[in-house]
């Protein structure tokens, strides 16, 4: 007689999306003008919160945190308050992560760091708008894509009732 393995449920269901993102979607989401990368960004980050994993690295959060000082100019168009609420939402939301490989893949050098932390967390995808990530297309497993092309793939996704 054999034995069946039964399945557990942890293997039925399916693993929530990893996710790294870049600077430029955060203050798109939070800070955007109602345009089409506004939209996106938000639309991402929500999934990303509720439905799926974020990481952070002190290298990501330094970059962060040094646009929120920048975004603290009294010429720019919203709040203080705003701003280190948007980063307090990040911080809270994310799983946080020290890299331990280095990464020289990207041409633009300061980008490394976000292919180092999809690299350490095995990251499905990266978002962001910087071309020079999204020229790689691709990092090991994980998929460099714009706030618009991970939003049209929510958007093909089978609803899935309980």
């Amino acid at each position: 007689m054999t034995r069946r393995k039964r399945k557990s449920i942890e293997n039925t269901q399916p693993r929530s999306i990893r996710a790294v993102v870049d600077t430029c979607v955060l203050i798109d989401a939070f800070h955007g003008a109602a345009s089409a990368n506004a939209e996106a960004a938000a639309l991402c980050f929500s999934y990303l919160c509720h439905s799926g994993q974020l990481f952070i690295s002190p290298a990501t959060q330094r970059e962060w945190l040094g646009t929120a000082r920048q975004l603290l100019n009294p010429h720019a168009s919203f709040t203080a308050l705003q701003t280190w609420a948007t980063m307090a939402r990040m911080v809270f939301f994310c799983q946080h992560e020290q890299p331990r490989e280095r990464v020289t893949v990207c041409r633009d050098p300061s980008d490394n760091k976000w292919l180092e932390l999809a690299k350490a967390v095995q990251a499905d995808v990266l978002l962001t708008r910087d071309m020079a990530l999204l020229d790689l297309h691709r990092f090991g497993p994980t998929r460099i894509l714009t706030p618009q092309a991970f939003a049209r793939e929510l958007d093909a996704r089978p609803v899935r009732l309980a």
